[in-house]
């Protein structure tokens, strides 16, 4: 006997937004389950199936790769430097590490396209 069926793509991501924010926090069991990641075999025991849904959770992410990072906003110190406090920086690192694990390119500068040459 199965369970419900397994919630994919934008409505898992929606899902686990949503439960992420439920107090006290749902464990990754419960999670999985509540996303329709089980099985109820003849006995009616419930066996959450986890790896399944850390695979579709994944593969949700893979399909939707953050945006690009315009490095040009990234604030600088007085010296010139990056601002490695900013808030901007620590999101661009965070897109950087995301990217990398996903295997793609890390940034993209944006160029101002109102200039005239």
């Amino acid at each position: 006997m199965s369970g419900a069926k397994p919630l994919t793509g934008e409505q898992l991501r929606q899902k686990v937004r949503e439960l992420g924010k439920e107090m006290p926090p749902v464990p990754p069991k419960e999670m999985a389950r509540r996303c329709g990641y089980y099985t109820v075999t003849s006995d009616q025991d419930v066996c959450v199936n986890e790896m399944e849904f850390y695979k579709a959770l994944l593969n949700t992410r893979a399909a939707s790769p953050p945006p690009p990072v315009d490095i040009a906003q990234i604030p600088q110190t007085e010296e010139g430097a990056v601002d490695i406090n900013s808030p901007e920086y620590l999101r661009a690192m965070e897109v950087l590490r995301q990217r990398q694990q996903l295997g793609e390119g890390a940034f993209e500068r944006r160029v101002n396209t109102t200039e005239e040459p």
